[in-house]
């Protein structure tokens, strides 16, 4: 279920709880489980129950994937993780501007602005 493997940037960002998300599901995956359960402890069972609020924050697949990485504990989930690894996910992913912006809250000039760094620092690894 992994997706390519987060950049060092990315992980800082996303912090040491979502990375180990990213790294058992996807960023997408981390991300919308920082939507729906952000700011709050989450025990993670060996096996996830249907009602188990991991799988209803981010589907049954994902939530295996993640008790098999983290079982038996709890896990802190952070309320809103680098926004800027968010817009470059979103955008990624296809989502126009102005859905960004709406969606985090802030201007599409942020968003522009957030995209063009990402792309600076692109040029500069040429």
């Amino acid at each position: 279920m992994a997706e390519t493997p987060l950049s060092s940037e990315d992980r800082q960002a996303l912090g040491p709880t979502l990375a180990e998300v990213a790294d058992a599901t996807s960023i997408m995956v981390a991300l919308k489980l920082s939507e729906h359960l952000g700011g709050r402890h989450v025990q993670v069972p060996k096996v996830p129950s249907p009602q188990s609020p991991l799988v209803k924050a981010v589907g049954s697949e994902a939530a295996v994937a993640i008790c098999e990485r983290l079982a038996g504990g709890w896990l802190y989930v952070p309320i809103r993780p680098g926004e800027r690894v968010r817009i470059r996910v979103m955008r990624a992913a296809g989502i126009p501007v102005c859905q960004i912006a709406r969606h985090l809250n802030c201007s599409e000039r942020h968003v522009y602005r957030v995209l063009a760094e990402a792309d600076d620092r692109q040029l500069s690894l040429i």
